[in-house]
């Protein structure tokens, strides 16, 4: 309320337990804390955007008359620039002529002109950070640091880019994929007729040409190059949400006042949130997730199949055709988590007495990979702190309906990503499938959905209940919150089960990209925080029998509710004290040559050398650790679902014969390729490959650094994809392996 006057504050109870706590002692909502403003300086990814603007205005400088640049610099700088950073974002995705670019944009020239003026970009940009930067945290702003910002300046930009061409890949095939149904149909109803409407006026916004109303000026400018890279975090951006899940809120026009909107989320939270069913509370408006915006050819891309225990509340990737090992366990396949279409569904309204949350059940697991850390001893646990750590979260369906009906998923359609609620009627649910399938040719299947993390990670393995997980878990975060300056949401929580045995590891994990260093902090502070911590447990002022508002629960841990016990938390602070003893240094593990990543990135050293070696010759279209899914199992002396090449390029989708080009790099080792049966093995996978359609190049790592031997392979390729011409210039032109001020070659297919 304002000053003199009287205030009303009315606020909605569900029927939790949360709630129901402030509904009885409603004074409790107005003691919380407000604290200010905070951000931390050690964040890496903010650092790398404002790196990103100090070496663009620097490159803008050293354009300029009286740069100390000779001419012919200047000039070839200008056109770098003036090609790397239109004034509009739609030069990224469509030719002058207005046509869409037939891939992506290509990046190589910006790196050229980085690497070419690296001494000086590093020299200005460390400068700039040097004034003022706290001395605590200055491991984020050493040289090394900032040089490795300024090495990665174009892939980073590559990366944007990726992103949003995805985004016009797909309203491009949801286009043509309607076109074909009103071919067929005649004309489309009138749900399809608003999707295509839509998906038209994202293109036209992303190509420019579509007019802004007036009640749409305000907000993030969607054309300007420098406000998108400011919205998908490239740059510094004031008060902007650098989610990479974008839910696409579609208001009626005979909504007054009101307009689309955007609600962009990390993968973590649109994990909950973005799932059919669910409602989301915005701007005013009821929306609910309704369409999925998968990924353009994602029938390639892998689906993982996973083994779900209920009862453990534990998953595990299997493949195609496994059998469930356990009674309370069923198979899920999963499609990762991907913007959506929130369609609305009403006003909020006063009449409303609830707010629906659908709960949901997110299983966790590691995926074998992390970046090193270190094992402490915790009187007579073990504790480990390890650097990005790969995680895999999958929602794997609706609470209610798996302990009522132990039905996993989500019904959705994998041909145009229309999705109904679990929670609707049999017969809801029945004519969507039958509706689908009649008109996508496919009948909607039960999918759950992924997202794939990488986190620092505090971690307490080996915990014996559920209760005992998430009760420490719980303790030491709020404890840190009251000892550090954070939130409590700056950290998050996940247990992960286990398929074959009860006991779950404990992880509290910084949703930061690239880290917050809160868990160093912790690690620093740890007697503060179990002090705190010990102080939350005990004293609780409501004395509850296991936890309540007092102590453990929030309004964000509801779905974990349960398994809170604060006389447990308490048990094990006591038993294991505050000292963290410093073991062993943990050595980064990497995944096994079987092993594949969604991201399509580089996972190592080698494959990072690879990759540069195939921009600088102008091959961009290559995807890494792209799985290849065989329809059916391959039956050799064993039975081979699937290939993960290191390097693999797409075939021409117009000759059936043509289905790629693989490129496997090989270790030597005794553990990897110079194993006799991994290569054996190896053997009989790239010899099916040949003789059905693919072209497979097999290099060593050592080659990499053999300069014939790249060629060779390099002139292979280049026959494999675009003809002899591509080779020979390749052989003729070596700058893309020996260096200097040659261009790189045409950019093949």
């Amino acid at each position: 309320g304002r000053r003199h006057r009287m205030a009303v504050n009315l606020c909605y109870c569900r029927p939790t337990s949360h709630d129901r706590a402030y509904y009885v002692e409603p004074l409790k909502m107005l003691e919380g804390r407000v604290d200010p403003p905070a951000f931390n300086l050690r964040n890496e990814i903010m650092v790398a955007k404002h790196v990103h603007a100090a070496v663009i205005t620097r490159m803008f400088q050293l354009s300029r008359d009286g740069s100390g640049l000779p001419e012919d610099q200047r000039a070839e700088l200008q056109e770098v620039l003036r090609q790397m950073l239109p004034s509009r974002i739609s030069a990224f995705l469509f030719e002058p002529t207005g046509q869409l670019r037939p891939g992506a944009f290509d990046v190589s020239p910006l790196r050229l002109a980085v690497e070419r003026h690296r001494n000086a970009l590093v020299s200005y940009v460390s400068q700039a950070f040097q004034q003022g930067w706290p001395e605590g945290d200055g491991e984020v702003t050493s040289p090394e640091a900032i040089a490795q910002h300024v090495d990665y300046l174009a892939d980073h930009l590559h990366t944007v880019l990726k992103r949003l061409r995805k985004r016009l890949q797909w309203a491009h095939s949801e286009i043509q994929r309607l076109n074909q149904v009103r071919n067929q149909y005649g004309t489309l109803d009138s749900e399809d007729e608003a999707h295509y409407r839509r998906c038209d006026r994202l293109i036209k916004k992303l190509k420019g040409v579509h007019t802004r109303a007036y009640r749409e000026a305000e907000g993030v400018d969607d054309i300007n190059t420098y406000g998108v890279l400011a919205a998908e975090g490239y740059l510094p951006g004031y008060g902007l949400d650098t989610g990479s899940v974008i839910g696409m809120a579609e208001v009626p026009f005979w909504q007054l006042g009101s307009m689309d909107f955007d609600l962009p989320r990390p993968t973590s939270i649109a994990l909950r949130e973005y799932v059919p069913g669910n409602l989301i509370y915005a701007n005013g408006h009821r929306f609910v997730a309704r369409r999925f915006h998968r990924d353009v050819g994602e029938e390639r891309n892998e689906t993982p199949l996973f083994e779900v225990n209920i009862e453990r509340e534990a998953l595990t990737e299997t493949n195609v055709g496994h059998a469930a090992g356990a009674l309370a366990s069923g198979t899920l396949r999963a499609i990762s988590v991907c913007d959506v279409d929130l369609v609305h569904q009403s006003q909020i309204s006063d009449e409303e007495e609830t707010r629906f949350q659908m709960p949901v059940s997110v299983y966790g697991r590691e995926k074998g990979q992390h970046s090193g850390g270190t094992a402490f001893v915790w009187g007579d646990r073990q504790v480990t702190l390890r650097r990005g750590v790969r995680l895999r979260m999958v929602n794997v369906g609706s609470t209610p309906v798996i302990e009522q009906r132990q039905q996993l998923g989500y019904p959705v359609c994998a041909v145009c990503g229309q999705s109904v609620s679990p929670l609707a009627s049999d017969a809801q649910i029945t004519h969507f499938e039958e509706s689908h399938a009649e008109r996508c040719g496919r009948k909607p299947e039960m999918l759950g959905f992924y997202a794939d993390v990488v986190a620092d990670c505090l971690t307490l393995p080996s915990c014996a209940s559920r209760a005992e997980a998430y009760s420490i878990l719980e303790a030491v975060r709020m404890g840190a919150a009251q000892v550090l300056d954070m939130h409590l949401e700056d950290l998050q929580v996940l247990v992960v089960g286990h398929v074959d045995r009860d006991e779950v590891d404990a992880l509290l994990w910084d949703p930061m990209p690239g880290g917050s260093g809160l868990l160093d902090q912790i690690r620093d502070n740890f007697a503060a925080v179990v002090a705190a911590g010990l102080e939350i447990t005990s004293g609780c002022p409501s004395l509850c029998e296991h936890s309540c508002i007092d102590c453990l629960q929030t309004f964000r841990n509801g779905y974990y509710h349960k398994h809170l016990d604060r006389d447990v938390a308490e048990t094990l602070l006591q038993e294991c004290g505050d000292r963290l003893e410093s073991g062993r240094e943990i050595p980064p593990s990497q995944p096994s040559t079987h092993s594949h990543d969604l991201d399509a990135q580089p996972v190592n050293d080698a494959e990072t050398k690879l990759k540069h070696l195939l921009d600088a010759a102008g091959f961009t279209a290559g995807q890494f650790q792209q799985q290849i899914r065989f329809r059916q199992p391959v039956v050799l002396d064993h039975q081979i679902g699937s290939t993960t090449p290191d390097v693999f390029f797409t075939g021409d989708p117009d000759d059936e014969d043509d289905k790629g080009v693989c490129i496997y790099l090989d270790g030597m080792s005794s553990a990897l390729h110079g194993d006799p049966d991994t290569a054996a093995r190896d053997r009989e996978i790239r010899s099916w490959l040949r003789n059905n359609g693919y072209q497979v190049i097999e290099m060593t790592r050592v080659e990499l650094d053999d300069r014939e031997a790249m060629i060779r392979h390099f002139k292979k390729l280049a026959r494999y994809l675009s003809g002899r011409d591509l080779a020979d210039r390749l052989s003729q032109d070596t700058t893309w392996i020996d260096g200097g001020n040659g261009s790189p070659a045409t950019p093949a297919q």
